[in-house]
């Protein structure tokens, strides 16, 4: 409602009165921007809809109070958000890079879905690295930083860092088993 009356409201004379216009301008835009996240977490299919409608409150909001970094924040966080929807999931190198820096700031932005697309991300990457005969290091990394955004069911990344690990120590015991094998214990002499 605050937001429409900008549009019919008429110049107000102070400058008291535009200051104050322009503040109850931006909270309205924030708070519409606000709402529009929360319809976006709640729904999958409308999600990039709402995302689009808060990005553009939040705009809206920097437009007209362009000292007010809590919009400027939200705008920024909206559109690192919008972009990773907008990726294919196999580029995940480029959705790990979009949503190192949103996760890191806001764990919990969209309800924890920035986290869970990220975790996603983690896996596939280091699933592709497996097949691809990738370092041992850089897979293990890739499931270490999955388990660290501690998302509510992490039981995916510790299976299989469990399977990795398992095929590591797997051929070392197969090794120290071979090598005693070939090498016959020394007798025992004992005495007459």
């Amino acid at each position: 409602a605050i937001v429409a009356l900008n549009s019919t409201q008429g110049s107000p004379t102070s400058e008291y009165q535009r200051a104050r216009l322009a503040a109850v301008l931006c909270e309205a835009y924030l708070g519409r921007g606000l709402a529009q996240l929360e319809e976006a977490a709640g729904t999958e299919e409308d999600e990039e809809l709402f995302i689009r409608q808060a990005l553009a409150d939040f705009e809206a909001g920097m437009t007209a109070c362009p000292r007010r970094t809590d919009l400027r924040h939200e705008a920024e966080q909206a559109s690192a958000y919008l972009k990773v929807l907008t990726m294919e999931w196999y580029s995940y190198e480029k959705l790990i890079e979009s949503l190192r820096p949103l996760v890191a700031t806001s764990p919990d932005y969209m309800q924890g879905r920035a986290r869970e697309l990220l975790y996603q991300a983690y896996l596939q990457r280091a699933y592709d690295h497996q097949l691809a005969s990738e370092p041992v290091a850089a897979i293990l990394a890739d499931y270490e930083a999955a388990l660290a955004l501690q998302v509510a069911d992490p039981s995916e990344a510790q299976t299989r860092r469990a399977k990795l690990l398992q095929s590591m120590v797997q051929p070392l015991a197969e090794t120290v088993i071979e090598e005693t094998d070939h090498s016959s214990p020394e007798s025992v002499k004992t005495k007459p």
